[in-house]
């Protein structure tokens, strides 16, 4: 069997990955706080040999986030806050410890200040904030009032190394993240949300290229196999 066949094969596989991250980065292009998909990959040779040529074939490097700063638009919201730069909202989950670009907060049932899915924001002391009263809000340095008294200040946190995508709109750290370090001045944007870093325009486009080279990747698939069956046609003629 020929070599082509497996490294159009190995193309086929890494378009079919593209789509995917394009797809899910245009699902959530409309949601608050997204971090966009990405994917890399490189080029490896197989079983090289002196004298013969190598076959050449795509594997997958690894995938990431898109750290870049999505927009920030005004909500007029007063529980909505944005992180224009690095850093993070710290908020607690069933699973512990997560980190979160989405500043739409809201007061629960039991006081405590919660993200739109549940979660408890933290302050900076590491423990929930318990918002209670008339008049929430969230002051451009991150303090939050409740009855015009402050009732705590949010836990904003970077890291030396990257974080790891938990759905939509929460991540994790892990060991290549380091620790999670607090910014003592955090640069916040009141009564507004950061957007999704992706666009649907642009998603689109790396849809449309994925499945275009997805189609040349299958017919030189079908090319190298009309080869091999003709090959093998051709020698059994001459037996």
């Amino acid at each position: 069997m020929s070599h082509g066949i497996w490294s159009a094969a190995s193309g086929a596989d890494a378009q079919l990955a593209l789509l995917d991250v394009a797809a899910n980065n245009a699902a959530n292009a409309s949601t608050a706080g997204y971090r966009g998909d990405r994917i890399s990959f490189k080029q490896v040779l197989a079983g090289a040999n002196a004298g013969a040529a190598a076959p050449r074939y795509v594997t997958r490097v690894g995938s990431g986030v898109d750290d870049a700063q999505g927009a920030v638009s005004g909500t007029g919201r007063g529980l909505d806050v944005a992180i224009r730069g690095p850093g993070y909202f710290a908020v607690q989950t069933a699973g512990g410890e997560r980190y979160t670009r989405a500043g739409q907060f809201d007061v629960g049932q039991d006081g405590k200040l919660r993200t739109r899915s549940g979660d408890l924001a933290l302050g900076v002391d590491g423990r929930p904030i318990t918002a209670k009263g008339l008049d929430a809000r969230i002051d451009a340095d991150g303090t939050v009032r409740a009855n015009g008294q402050s009732v705590g200040r949010l836990r904003v946190v970077t890291f030396t190394g990257p974080l790891a995508k938990e759905g939509a709109q929460l991540l994790r750290a892990d060991a290549a993240s380091g620790a999670p370090k607090v910014t003592a001045s955090p640069i916040l944007e009141a009564s507004a949300l950061e957007m999704a870093n992706v666009s649907v325009v642009s998603a689109m486009v790396d849809m449309v290229t994925a499945t275009r080279s997805f189609d040349a990747c299958e017919k030189a698939i079908e090319a190298f196999s009309d080869a091999d069956r003709k090959a093998a046609t051709t020698l059994m003629g001459r037996d």
